[in-house]
C-alpha cells in the first residue's frame, strides 16, 4: 500500500514539472503513472517547454511570412503580365495560366 502511495506522488511530482512543457501535466502523469516516475521524467525533460515551443513558432511563422509576396508585388506582377496580354505578346490562355500562378502564391 505504501509503495502505490509513494509512486502515485512520484508520478504528481513528474506531471508538475511536466505541466510547463508540451507533453503537459496528464501526459507527464500518464506516462509516469504506466512506466514508470524515471521514465515519465526522462520524457518530460527531453519535451519542449511551451516556451521554447512558442518561440519556435514565431520563428517560423516569420520566415514563412518572408516569403509571401506583398499586395503591391502581387499587384505589379498582375498589371505586368496584363500589359503583356493587351500588348499582344502572350495569348489570353497564357495570361490565365501566369494569373493563376501569381494568385497561387498567396495562398
Amino acid at each position: 500500500m505504501g509503495f502505490i502511495i509513494i509512486w502515485i506522488i512520484l508520478c504528481l511530482v513528474v506531471a508538475g514539472i511536466g505541466e510547463n512543457r508540451t507533453v503537459g501535466f496528464w501526459g507527464s502523469f500518464l506516462w509516469a503513472l504506466f512506466l514508470s516516475p524515471v521514465i515519465g521524467l526522462i520524457i518530460v525533460l527531453c519535451s519542449k517547454s511551451n516556451t521554447q515551443a512558442a518561440i519556435e513558432q514565431g520563428l517560423l511563422n516569420q520566415l514563412t511570412d518572408k516569403n509571401k509576396p506583398t499586395h503591391e508585388e502581387i499587384e505589379a506582377k498582375l498589371k505586368k503580365i496584363q500589359g503583356m496580354r493587351d500588348g499582344k505578346l502572350i495569348t489570353e490562355s497564357e495570361y490565365n495560366l501566369m494569373r493563376k500562378e501569381v494568385i497561387g502564391k498567396i495562398i
